[in-house]
């Protein structure tokens, strides 16, 4: 298969966590615009077919308003957003291990993708159980507000069920998964 790979945009949409020390957040015209950048310039480039992986659920819609309008100035291509944590096999998975606990934010199949990836960022942490209340919540969040019903950030997560086994397990679930699809749309007929 022949892709080519852009660099990450290593910034996305997190105004509900602005309240935890250290967040950057992009607006959300900003993703938008950065998007339909990206987007139209590699069009101008020739290629058919652009494909965005996000790990972000905060992201998602901003940039499938990009995509769309994109497409409402009659760019031509495919153009797809693949969240990778909520492909059907990453799903599976992730249940599988987890059960109920997933979550968000801190969840123990992205910190299990952690230590698999860089183990040495895991040297004397902590692992003990630290359960969360799962409070009924409404959304969005201010920032102040998402600090005070999620203290830790973690929203129903139980990072402590991580392991570098279940990461290498989940990377190469969500690569296969990701390679299938793109496989397949290198497949589909540009209009």
């Amino acid at each position: 298969m022949d892709v080519l790979v852009a660099p990450t945009l290593c910034y996305g949409i997190s105004p509900h966590h602005m309240a935890f020390k250290g967040t950057i957040t992009l607006g959300t015209d900003t993703l938008i615009a950065i998007i339909s950048d990206v987007t139209r310039s590699l069009v101008a480039h020739g290629f058919k077919r652009i494909v965005f992986i996000n790990g972000h659920g905060g992201n998602t819609n901003a940039v499938m308003a990009a995509l769309t309008r994109m497409k409402a100035e009659n760019l031509p291509g495919l153009f797809k957003l693949i969240s990778w944590y909520e492909l059907e096999e990453v799903e599976a998975v992730t249940k599988s291990l987890f059960k109920d606990q997933e979550g968000q934010h801190a969840t123990p199949g992205e910190v299990s993708i952690t230590r698999y990836v860089r183990p040495d960022e895991f040297d004397n942490k902590p692992t003990e159980v630290v359960p969360v209340d799962n409070p009924d919540y409404y959304w969005p969040l201010t920032p102040a507000e998402m600090r005070r019903v999620f203290p830790d950030g973690r929203m129903n997560s139980a990072p402590w069920l991580a392991s570098a086994d279940h990461g290498k397990i989940l990377v190469k679930t969500a690569v296969t998964a990701i390679q299938q699809q793109i496989e397949r749309l290198s497949e589909m007929e540009i209009y």
